[in-house]
Formats: C-alpha cells, sequence, structure tokens
C-alpha cells in the first residue's frame, strides 16, 4: 500500500484523486432584486473538483430524523402524484401538454431526489471502499449520526 493517508469521516475527501487533498474555499456571491446571498465551494487544490466530507454523503450521519424525513418527502411527493398521473392515464394522449406537465412534475419531484440520493450512496460507497483498504473500520450508524455539539 503505498498511499500512507489515515482515513477521516470528517475531513474532506477528493473523488477524482481519491485521497484527503489540500482544498480552496470558493465564495460564490449572488446578487439579484431580492438580495445577495453567498455560497461556498471546496476545491481540491490539485484538480480543481468540488470535495466533501465523507459523512455529507453518509445517510447514516443524518440519522433516524434524515430517514423518516427522506420517507416522510417521497410519501407525500407520491401521494400528491398519483391524482395526476391517474388524470393522466384518463384523459389519454389527446392533452399532450398537460400530459408533459405530469412527467415534468415526476421528474422534479421523484426522480431528481432519488436520483441524488444514489449519487450520494454511490460516493459514500467510493470513500468507504477507499477507507476500508487503509483498514478504516465503519463504526456502527448510531455512532455516525451527527450530534449537537
Amino acid at each position: 500500500m503505498t498511499d500512507s493517508q489515515k482515513p477521516d469521516y470528517n475531513n474532506p475527501w477528493c473523488w477524482k484523486c481519491e485521497q484527503h487533498t489540500r482544498f480552496k474555499t470558493i465564495i460564490h456571491t449572488h446578487t439579484s432584486y431580492t438580495g445577495t446571498s453567498k455560497t461556498t465551494q471546496h476545491v481540491c487544490a490539485i484538480c480543481g473538483k468540488t470535495v466533501f466530507r465523507p459523512a455529507a454523503v453518509d445517510f447514516a450521519y443524518y440519522g433516524k430524523v434524515g430517514r423518516r424525513c427522506a420517507w416522510i418527502y417521497f410519501a407525500i411527493a407520491i401521494s400528491c402524484i398519483m391524482p395526476l398521473i391517474n388524470w393522466a392515464i384518463g384523459n389519454g394522449v389527446e392533452d399532450a401538454d398537460k400530459l408533459l406537465g405530469v412527467g415534468f412534475t415526476v421528474l422534479v419531484f421523484l426522480v431528481i431526489p432519488w436520483a441524488m440520493l444514489v449519487w450520494a450512496s454511490g460516493k459514500y460507497a467510493t470513500w468507504k471502499r477507499w477507507a476500508e483498504d487503509r483498514g478504516w473500520q465503519e463504526p456502527p450508524k448510531e455512532k455516525r449520526a451527527w450530534v449537537r455539539r
């Protein structure tokens, strides 16, 4: 094993370089008629890609509350979208504009959030594999959950 880096669950990690690297913090300022907002982005000093803390893409970090919020969100989204889908099936294809609207609603409220969850779990699995190759042992979910300090 040539890489001697010690895995750190809370230290930003570059998924392209596959290591804990130094990073730069970039602050983006957005101004609009409603005011000014700032977003912070951490980018790898080596390759320039965005770095994330592995904890941020681990579902266990958000604990039981995070899992419940996800389940509640999808339950509400599905229960609100089902009448639209039933209406679209009942009206057939002759109302294509409204059917397109239903499809867009399903995409925004179901497919995109689901894809983001799949993306996050893939990111965490990549880091976990890398960390376990270096001797890290994953603590139980309760130990990885966020704790107010």
